[in-house]
């Protein structure tokens, strides 16, 4: 696909200053969301004044119901643009007539249609207009004036005054066609003059030829132009009219400028995510109503942060844009391909069957892996893995399509990458497993089972951690580390968390009732803590569940967060500050799977860690390893020093539970002490 002619970001920032008119964008159907400079100019008000603002805060009060029908329209999809004229009231109180062209976008993840347009202060030609019907002698000289094109003409359409902007926009001279029929000099593409100037004249009222409107010139080329037609009544008689030409190129390059970057990706001028999402889901529908199909191929970049990291983000860019041009002319001319995001790209197939995408989707895959890219002398190889998925089951929506293709992407990276999979191909049944889950949370199939925790020294239970169980509809039994995996792939794990958070609270809460101390821990995902609102639930599902604690708030509360160490990396910063909210209200912190490396130390360091939790298999290989002791002593005296207390998990024979209290281990857990307490089928 050739994009060598398409606008640029650096042109449209250069047009901007220069514009005389108002660029603006809303958001939904009654914000403003972009202004242009020129906005200040128009209303006095300034552009951050503006931003956020309700569109109708500045509409003179008689004009608002005319404006929010229009608004109305263009949203409900009854017209695809609109040019009207309405009232403004200017910061200093001034009253200004403004002509506005506005048209829909639409926007991804939203049902309502964003709004796109222009705003000119059309004042003077409103206050012309009145002065030609009361002051017909002084018209010419005011007409003369003007930057806009305008002629006028008289009850027989025929040419009675041209103005020089007139005469410069159509390559024709006055004098030459005076008291000529309009029609025979002028004419225009995209609608009919002569149509429009006799319903303007016959129903006394204004008539707007916009849009793609193009004025044929004296030498045959054409121009985008707008016209605007308004008769000249005098005592309740038309006795002809006023044709007002505009020329707007610059206007409608704009609007192309604007239309194109709202469907782009910038980086690489490929469809942009959101103009892919409309494209499936037109192209679904087509292949519903004609049973026939269409193959997705989602494809990412192997190691990719392996590239950035070690070249640089500069050559990682032109990185893409390569890869994104080799699998654009991998494809057919009838295929659609998007940047879906980051280094992910999505192409669609129509009238393909799987086996025929699978074949381009494997050429895709060579040609990437064929290139020759280099820097600084040295080859970069590079590979890409791609899923494929087909719309099989003509019933199923394309959200669907979708959830199976970025599920085979992920089998053929769990296979080990550089290689295509097709949805279907015997795997890890990611997707299969992601079903169960769903069903489970619609069906409340989500349970918890407990294992306790027991003191080392005095061999008492102090507490318990609560574990994830999934029975599905026909009653079998997974453990967690058979479902997380596919819940966290497919980001349903917040949901998994949301469920069984408030079943791990009530338990607590009801053992607190009845005076017990021990501690009950709960597994956090990040990706709950990526959801401000989820935090807001788990804190009022709290302030209900914990009263029997509400005298501990704001000191330690018997329920332990445990969050993994890999689940942010190394970003202690954003850890902290999303588990704000839940560490102030009194929760206390946990670190799952802690290791030595500066992840982990950065956490012990930088977070508030109550408890650290080693692996079971940290412990057995002190056995063999001297060295492994001393890393073992080393996590104890972090502990000591930080005031943390460490849990070994999964002991589950007597040599690991020997090591653990040979070597001072605080707490242990595991099938060693006791098998967690299942819960019962719901089957």
């Amino acid at each position: 696909m050739d994009t060598s002619q398409e606008p640029s970001g650096d042109d449209l920032a250069a047009l901007l200053p220069y514009l005389r008119d108002v660029v603006f964008r809303t958001r939904g159907r009654t914000y403003w969301s972009y202004l242009s400079p020129s906005w200040e100019t128009l209303t006095g008000y300034t552009v951050e004044e503006s931003l956020g603002q309700h569109i109708l805060d500045l509409v003179h009060p008689e004009d608002r119901q005319q404006n929010a029908a229009v608004r109305d329209a263009l949203a409900d999809g009854q017209a695809p643009a609109s040019q009207h004229v309405k009232r403004m009231i200017r910061k200093d109180g001034r009253v200004i007539w403004v002509e506005v062209d506005v048209r829909p976008v639409y926007e991804p993840g939203s049902e309502v249609p964003a709004g796109i347009g222009t705003l000119r202060d059309v004042s003077d030609r409103i206050r012309l207009h009145a002065t030609l019907q009361e002051e017909r002698h002084m018209a010419h000289a005011t007409l003369a004036a003007l930057s806009e094109g305008v002629i006028v003409l008289d009850f027989a359409r025929r040419i009675r005054f041209m103005n020089a902007a007139a005469q410069e926009l159509t390559g024709v001279n006055e004098t030459a066609v005076r008291n000529h029929p309009i029609t025979e000099v002028i004419r225009i593409q995209g609608a009919s003059l002569g149509a429009a100037i006799h319903d303007s004249i016959a129903h006394q009222y204004p008539r707007f030829l916009s849009g793609r409107t193009q004025l044929v010139i004296g030498d045959g080329t054409v121009a985008d132009a707008d016209l605007a037609i308004t008769p000249l009544v005098e005592n309740g008689r038309a006795r002809g009219c006023v044709i007002v030409i505009r020329d707007v190129r610059e206007q409608r390059q704009l609007q192309t400028q604007l239309t194109y970057q709202a469907n782009h990706d910038l980086l690489t001028r490929l469809s942009n995510r959101a103009a892919m999402q409309d494209a499936l889901t037109r192209e679904h529908s087509r292949a519903m109503r004609h049973s026939t199909p269409y193959t997705l191929l989602l494809i990412d970049l192997d190691h990719f942060k392996m590239v950035n990291d070690h070249y640089g983000h500069a050559f990682g860019d032109d990185v893409l844009r390569q890869v994104a041009n080799a699998i654009q002319h991998s494809l057919r001319e009838s295929d659609m391909l998007a940047r879906w995001g980051g280094e992910e790209f999505l192409a669609l197939l129509p009238d393909t069957d799987q086996e025929e995408g699978a074949a381009v989707a494997e050429r895709a895959r060579l040609t990437v892996e064929r290139l020759d890219l280099h820097c600084h002398g040295l080859r970069v190889p590079l590979t890409v893995s791609i899923g494929v998925g087909c719309n099989a089951h003509l019933q199923d929506p394309a959200e669907s399509v979708l959830l199976r293709t970025d599920a085979a992407l992920y089998e053929a990276k769990q296979a080990g990458r550089n290689q295509v999979w097709c949805d279907g191909k015997s795997g890890l049944d990611v997707l299969g497993m992601a079903v169960r889950v769903q069903q489970a949370l619609q069906l409340h199939y989500l349970r918890l089972a407990f294992q306790p925790i027991f003191d080392l020294t005095t061999g008492h239970e102090v507490g318990h951690e609560a574990l994830a169980r999934l029975w599905s509809a026909e009653g079998r039994f997974y453990a967690a580390k058979t479902f997380i995996q596919a819940a966290r792939r497919l980001n349903l794990l917040h949901l998994v968390d949301a469920a069984l958070i408030p079943q791990a609270m009530a338990h607590c809460s009801a053992l607190q009732s009845t005076r017990s101390t021990r501690l009950h821990f709960v597994n956090i995902s990040a990706d709950l803590l990526r959801r401000p609102e989820y935090i807001r639930r788990v804190i009022e599902t709290a302030l209900e569940a914990c009263a029997h604690c509400a005298g501990t708030r704001n000191s330690d509360l018997p329920l332990v967060l445990e969050l993994s160490a890999r689940e942010f990396g190394d970003d202690t910063r954003k850890i902290r500050a999303a588990l704000a909210p839940l560490l102030d209200f009194g929760m206390q912190l946990a670190i799952d799977r802690f290791s030595t490396g500066y992840a982990s130390l950065r956490h012990l360091g930088e977070l508030p860690v109550n408890y650290i939790k080693l692996e079971g298999d940290l412990l057995r290989n002190v056995a063999s390893s001297a060295s492994m002791r001393a890393v073992i002593r080393g996590i104890q005296h972090m502990a000591d020093d930080t005031g943390a207390r460490i849990i070994v998990e999964h002991v589950q024979d007597a040599d690991t539970d020997a090591l653990a209290r040979d070597l001072g281990i605080d707490w242990a857990q595991g099938n060693f002490y006791a098998a967690a307490q299942e819960p019962q089928s719901l089957a």
